[in-house]
């Protein structure tokens, strides 16, 4: 039997460079180079993005891979998995949908795996999507993989919060939620060039030693550049000799930022250098440039630390804060420095505004009540700037055990997950409790609602249809919906008035239509005069 892997993202996508972004697109090229599956199915919202998918495979992957790779829309998604027999779906983001995909699963009759990733977990509409994980829809093989044990925390913490405060039934519970951390590349790892030719080549100072922070340059989405500044400067001081550092990722130019970093640092009397909205040549060579790498990040919707990993790898020294998942990225004065953080215990204040101001805006209030132990950081900045040994010492440790986070590695352990779900096939017939019956609910709207014994006949369009003397009209995202070759067969099989439960049997019969499927065809047909109820 066939291995598929199904997903409903397209993992690639245009735009700006964000690290949500870096790692879906690492994670699916290193899983179709391993090149565990037989087929890669892609489910997509448009054709504007399967075209897209399309391009970018073709243009970065071998004939062998791209063949095995097929793209439907995501409208296309029911007469795949009745004819298919899937290994695992797997989502990109598990704020998307994997608990819907459960509930479409279960109707189905299906038991294949879904599992989906975390990424960001802060965001204040975020707690009404792990409400909607709160259901009797999973299964046991449904996992969420969440990239740290600290990400994985926070989802047992929302968890628990809505199930205190809702009084939620215990058979509405969450799925299964394992950690598997991101990866890094092996480009990381071997590039070498002189780093004064490097340095020359950027503008950078030749013999100084030089300080790197590699992030985006938002003070709202990841972290405080002033506070750092500051540190520096009484760092600098305390050494009496420059401090060059230099800033550099993507940046919001509507924020302003860097006008503000430039006016502070030349107020401080402080070098730095700013690169924005750099490439991956770019990010390399500064990485290669650099002697120490820091990352005191101060925002809630960090989880992992994927810029950390690209340090270590380059055999830099990192100094990054004890916050997040960077937390399990380094082992303190082994292979990096932990800077000390702080935060209150709890802020009804600010909780109070939450739901009112956009994300942006929360984070940047949030964030500016989380800080860094500057005593802490001067020590250590001041440490390994005098003692070149230490810092070789400790960037050569830290290339070392960044060796287990190469993507190669890390897709081993998605495979080996999935091996393990796939082998509980269990089937769920549960519904998920958000996902609701319009007609139901609105059965009021209309004057009647039809019931299975009502009689349909054939219409005198439906005879013209027959005849090939007319056609009928139909909208493109229906084409998914709509067979007009059971359209025809259903029209031949009302030479005699036909129930409707009647009619829905010679679907099933004859389409291997899910009972569902006929009613939703014979209601269009309906709808549109091929066929009329009897009175």
């Amino acid at each position: 039997m066939k291995k598929i892997w199904g997903t409903l993202d397209p993992f690639f996508e245009p735009g700006p460079i964000l690290g949500r972004k870096v790692a879906n697109g690492n994670f699916l090229k290193f899983l179709l180079l391993h090149d565990y599956f037989d087929e890669y199915h892609f489910f997509l919202p448009s054709p504007n993005i399967k075209d897209y998918v399309q391009n970018f495979l073709e243009e970065n992957f071998p004939l062998s891979i791209v063949k095995k790779v097929k793209l439907f829309l995501k409208t296309q998604l029911h007469h795949q998995i009745k004819t298919n027999s899937y290994f695992c779906f797997h989502l990109s983001d598990c704020i998307n949908y994997p608990q819907y995909l459960s509930s479409f699963r279960n109707f189905w009759q299906k038991d294949f795996p879904i599992t989906s990733i975390t990424h960001s977990l802060n965001y204040n509409n975020f707690i009404y999507i792990y409400l909607s994980h709160l259901t009797s829809s999973w299964s046991p093989q449904d996992v969420i993989i969440s990239t740290s044990y600290s990400g994985k925390k926070v989802l047992k913490n929302f968890y628990r919060h809505l199930q205190q405060h809702l009084g939620i039934k215990p058979e509405l519970s969450p799925p299964k939620i394992k950690v598997i951390p991101l990866g890094v590349e092996e480009k990381f790892f071997t590039y070498k060039e002189n780093k004064l030719n490097i340095r020359q080549k950027l503008g950078l100072p030749l013999t100084s030693t030089l300080l790197l922070y590699l992030g985006r340059l938002s003070h709202s989405s990841k972290m405080d550049i002033i506070p750092l500044l500051r540190a520096l400067k009484q760092a600098q001081d305390k050494l009496k000799e420059k401090i060059p550092l230099v800033l550099a990722g993507q940046v919001n130019f509507e924020e302003k930022v860097l006008e503000t970093y430039q006016k502070i640092a030349n107020f401080l009397n402080l070098d730095i250098y700013i690169f924005t909205n750099i490439s991956e040549e770019e990010k390399i060579n500064l990485l290669n440039a650099a002697d120490i790498f820091l990352s005191l990040v101060d925002n809630y919707q960090e989880t992992f630390g994927l810029s950390i990993l690209e340090a270590k790898a380059s055999s830099l020294c990192v100094l990054a804060s004890d916050f997040d998942g960077y937390k399990e990225l380094i082992k303190n004065e082994e292979d990096g420095f932990l800077i000390s953080t702080y935060a209150p215990e709890n802020n009804l204040f600010l909780q109070s505004y939450s739901h009112l101001l956009s994300d942006n805006q929360n984070d940047l209030l949030l964030s500016q009540n989380v800080g860094f132990d500057y005593k802490n950081f001067m020590d250590t900045l001041l440490l390994v700037i005098k003692n070149k040994e230490l810092r070789r010492t400790i960037g050569n440790k830290a290339q070392k055990n960044a060796q287990k986070y190469l993507w190669s590695k890390i897709i081993l352990k998605y495979i080996k997950l999935w091996e393990e779900l796939n082998e509980q096939k269990v089937i769920n017939k549960e519904v998920h409790p958000l996902s609701f019956s319009t007609f139901k609910l609105f059965d009021h709207y209309p004057t009647t609602t039809l019931k299975s014994e009502q009689i349909l006949r054939l219409s005198s369009f439906g005879h013209k249809v027959l005849a090939q003397e007319d056609t009928p009209s139909l909208y493109l995202f229906l084409e998914d919906f709509i067979s007009l070759e059971q359209v025809n067969f259903l029209l031949q099989n009302l030479s005699k008035p036909k129930s409707l439960h009647h009619l829905i049997q010679i679907l099933k019969s004859q389409f291997a239509l899910h009972q569902e499927e006929g009613s939703f065809l014979i209601f269009w047909c309906l709808k549109q005069g091929l066929i009329e109820k009897i009175y």
